[in-house]
């Protein structure tokens, strides 16, 4: 198991900040998606530029378009990158060859997706799978179960 801080909605001088502050405190620092749609990902180069111990993913949440948005978003100094399970196999599939090519890792948001999707997105070996609660709808009212339903249906 891996912690993860998402750093959203605020500025860009501020997540600077926070990402000196959390480095090597924390596994993976997320760069959320307010943040990637407020300033673009070629701005964000200037958070991902500095080595830092931590790895830091990019919440662009790729649903079309996969090779290009994932050679962008490594070539800015991701480490992660996030497609979403409900984008095509093939968006799925360019991501993953992307990430393969680039030493980086996709991040499978599953944010609605039916357990037959889930299945038919299931092998790629290198991704981490991302049990996602939309923000919008009512958040999980028992985690710790959601995560051993997932893992029974797909260990």
């Amino acid at each position: 198991m891996k912690l993860q801080v998402a750093i959203d909605r605020i500025s860009l001088e501020k997540a600077e900040r926070l990402i000196k502050i959390f480095d090597g405190l924390v596994d993976v620092i997320e760069v959320g998606t307010s943040l990637i749609k407020d300033y673009g990902l070629l701005k964000l180069k200037e958070l991902t530029s500095k080595k830092v111990m931590s790895q830091i993913l990019g919440d662009i949440k790729t649903s079309d378009e996969g090779a290009y948005e994932f050679k962008q978003g490594f070539r800015q100094g991701f480490d992660i990158l996030t497609v979403m399970g409900s984008a095509s196999l093939e968006t799925i599939e360019k991501c993953y060859e992307v990430s393969e090519k680039s030493n980086g890792t996709m991040m499978i948001d599953l944010l609605e997706c039916s357990d037959d999707k889930i299945r038919e997105i299931s092998s790629f070996k290198n991704a981490i799978y991302c049990i996602h609660s939309s923000i919008d709808r009512e958040k999980l009212k028992n985690p710790g179960k959601t995560i051993e339903v997932f893992k029974e249906k797909f260990p």
